[in-house]
């Protein structure tokens, strides 16, 4: 099966996408709608969805990296 290391994959990445699709898609579209909302704190959590996809992504492929190499290390032995 998987060692300590290994994460099955596709779930590390959940999270991104959904942060993606809260910034990109419906924070936009709920701003459009709602005629009483300013576009700056719109424009705001928009950015700040973006900015902690952005972290959530690079943490986890570095996870991901680090274990692809502790597996070729333990292969190699």
């Amino acid at each position: 099966m998987f060692n300590s290391f290994q994460r099955p994959p596709g779930r590390e990445y959940t999270v991104t996408i959904t942060l993606l699709a809260v910034a990109l898609i419906f924070i936009p579209a709920l701003a459009a709608v709602s005629q009483s909302w300013s576009y700056s704190p719109a424009l705001g959590a928009s950015v700040l969805c973006l900015t902690v996809a952005w972290i959530h992504w690079k943490r986890s492929r570095t996870v991901s990296l680090s274990a692809i190499a502790a597996e070729q290390k333990a292969a190699a032995k």
